[in-house]
């Protein structure tokens, strides 16, 4: 998958609700008194025709929700949110204006990029059903996507069911808010890879809550059939297109899970404060807590890699640790069970991000540098050997996704895509392949200038990937990857633990 060149879409996606980020500002304080449980549930505030939902129908159902979500999340509101239908005009400045704090807190980038992908926010609002906005304090309901609901389910009741357990999520994250002083939090994050940690848990605990208030209303088949129109349900991942998706939902109501019955919901609201450092305590929540490092020696082995691939001065650099979900996204479509017991042996990850934007003075381009740290070497070649694999499936899973993504977001085309991985035996190593990666024409033609291509190259238990969008490298792929190892080589202390 394009990692660098999807970054605006990736951050319109972190913006929303259900998928909502609800992490940007509004740190308040902590947990009020003990919460009561809830004994005899009222009953619920009905809505007879969820295509003509009113702001007051919707604040009802919040303010009936406030103590079972209570309740589900061991903690009280300081004050109870409001509930407000969530117009278009409404959601655009909210997701614009989180986008831009997300994008300043995470990248470092100039501020006519800021405002780009500010405004590329708007594309996600039809995709919206729910939004919990630090902003305003308030959850919103789409009348859109509520209306749409019924139309899908054919009944308003069923619909109706959907969009309580939709508010109950948003509340989810309001509690959260008021909480978990995500303020501080989104201040501390590091990298990329951290705020995905941090999604996770703040989705993971949101869904938690969730499914938890869904079995006391005796609405958990509505939970976990809305699971499943998001690709995803009690045995995992469905559908390899929703990855992201059952990533943070799924995977991060597992994490949750582990946690709580752990440590009770106080060690719960303990780990919202801080989020795991990377990805991989998502797919391994028992690794939450334990040392996070990087290699000795790894930013002078980077150092001017990227000057092999092209000696634009205009390159906007990330840097990032680096967990399982990268990994996870590119063996999409593979066999489940063997890339989790290949990724076991992950021990550190390390990513410098790269693009060109739009307005520079060459056209947009992207790249990426990965060094990866395996426990053996055995499991590093296997990685790579496993992505040479049912290249069919690798394709379908990507096809399926961009086919959803043009369903939910206006101006996304659906295109068939292509995988290809081969071995490649102009660069030493262990194991070396040339992997290729995009979308076809109508027609059927290759699209050169949107393809990721890459080398994915082994040496010992070291993994090395260098790939380019955005134009032809030509042999600098060779040029980067003996670059990078030889400056790997020229570190005495290279593959030595550096705590973080």
């Amino acid at each position: 998958m394009r990692r660098v060149a999807t970054i605006v879409m990736g951050v319109v996606l972190a913006a929303q609700g259900l998928g909502g980020l609800a992490c940007v500002g509004g740190g308040r304080q902590a947990p009020g008194p003990v919460v009561n449980a809830v004994d005899a549930v009222p009953d619920r505030p009905q809505v007879a025709d969820m295509s003509a939902i009113t702001d007051q129908e919707v604040d009802a159902l919040t303010q009936w929700l406030v103590p079972l979500v209570e309740e589900a999340g061991g903690a009280k509101f300081t004050t109870p949110p409001v509930g407000e239908l969530g117009t278009p005009e409404r959601l655009a400045g909210i997701l614009e204006s989180e986008t831009r704090e997300i994008v300043g807190t995470i990248y470092d980038v100039p501020p006519d990029v800021v405002e780009k992908m500010a405004a590329g926010a708007r594309v996600g609002i039809p995709g919206l059903l729910g939004k919990y906005a630090t902003s305003t304090g308030k959850v919103y309901l789409s009348p859109s996507g509520a209306a749409g609901l019924q139309a899908a389910h054919g009944d308003a009741k069923a619909a109706f069911d959907v969009v309580t357990l939709v508010m109950a999520h948003e509340l989810g994250h309001a509690l959260q808010d008021q909480v978990g002083n995500l303020d501080a939090v989104m201040k501390d994050l590091k990298d990329l890879e951290h705020f995905d940690g941090m999604r996770g848990i703040t989705e993971g605990q949101a869904n938690w809550i969730t499914l938890r208030v869904a079995r006391k209303l005796g609405l958990e088949d509505a939970f976990w059939d809305m699971s499943s129109g998001q690709g995803w349900g009690k045995t995992g991942l469905v559908e390899p297109q929703a990855f992201d998706v059952w990533m943070l939902y799924g995977q991060g109501m597992a994490f949750s899970e582990h946690h709580a019955a752990k440590g009770g919901t106080d060690a719960l609201w303990d780990i919202v404060k801080t989020p795991p450092r990377t990805t991989t305590a998502l797919f391994r929540p028992e690794r939450y807590g334990s040392a996070n490092t990087e290699t000795l020696g790894l930013s002078e082995a980077l150092t001017g890699v990227e000057t092999a691939l092209t000696r634009t001065a205009d390159w906007v650099v990330a840097d990032t640790m680096l967990g399982e979900a990268v990994l996870r996204r590119e063996a999409l479509g593979l066999d489940a069970a063997r890339v989790d017991r290949v990724l076991g042996g992950l021990k550190w990850g390390h990513e410098r991000r790269m693009y060109v934007p739009s307005g520079a003075s060459v056209r947009p381009r992207s790249a990426s540098v990965m060094v990866v740290g395996f426990e053996s070497a055995e499991q590093a070649r296997e990685l790579v050997e496993l992505l040479t694999d049912g290249l069919e499936a690798q394709a379908a899973a990507r096809t399926a996704a961009e086919a959803e993504m043009a369903e939910n977001f206006p101006g996304v085309m659906a295109r068939n895509w292509v995988v290809e991985s081969k071995r490649y035996d102009r660069v030493e190593g262990d194991a070396v392949i040339q992997r290729v990666v995009g979308p076809l024409s109508a027609n059927g033609a290759r699209l050169a200038s949107e393809e990721e291509q890459g080398l994915w190259v082994t040496r010992g238990n070291l993994l090395a990937v260098v790939t380019v969008s955005g134009f032809r490298p030509g042999n600098r792929l060779d040029k980067a990857v003996n670059l990078l190892f030889g400056q790997i080589a020229a570190q005495p202390k290279f593959g030595l633990a550096e705590p973080e």
